[in-house]
C-alpha cells in the first residue's frame, strides 16, 4: 500500500471516527475555508452535521464530505468526494422535496490552495 493510500485510509477512518464524538452544536458559519490538507472542519448542513476535508492528488484536491445526522439522530450517515482543479466547484443537496420545500446545498469551491464551503438556503418558489 503506498503512503498516499495509507494517509487516505486513516484520513477517513479519522474523520469516520470524529463523527460520534463532534460537539453537541456545530459552527454557527454558514461558510468556512479549508486550507491545510486534512484539516477538516464541521458545519451544520440543513437538519444534519456535515465535516469536510481535502487531500493532494498531484494538481488536484480531492475533497471529502461526510454528512451525519443532527441534533435529532435521525437518517445515515453518507460521504461524498470530489476531485477539484483550481477554480472548479462541486454542489451537494439535501431534503428539499416538493415546490413548497426550502432546498439547503452545500458548495465547495477550490482557490489556489484553499477550498471555501458555503451553506446556500434556497427559499421555496412561489407561484402567482
Amino acid at each position: 500500500m503506498t503512503i498516499a493510500k495509507k494517509t487516505s485510509v486513516a484520513a477517513t477512518a479519522l474523520f469516520a471516527g470524529a463523527l460520534f464524538v463532534m460537539p453537541a452544536t456545530p459552527a454557527a458559519a454558514q461558510s468556512l475555508e479549508l486550507s491545510k490538507p486534512l484539516a477538516g472542519s464541521t458545519m451544520f448542513f440543513a437538519d444534519r452535521y456535515a465535516t469536510a476535508y481535502y487531500l493532494i492528488d498531484n494538481d488536484q484536491f480531492k475533497t471529502v464530505v461526510t454528512v451525519a445526522p443532527g441534533p435529532e439522530g435521525q437518517g445515515n450517515p453518507m460521504q461524498f468526494s470530489n476531485a477539484l482543479s483550481d477554480g472548479e466547484s462541486a454542489e451537494y443537496s439535501v431534503g428539499g422535496y416538493g415546490p413548497n420545500s426550502i432546498k439547503v446545498k452545500l458548495r465547495l469551491h477550490r482557490t489556489g490552495d484553499t477550498v471555501k464551503a458555503e451553506v446556500l438556503t434556497e427559499a421555496p418558489s412561489t407561484s402567482s
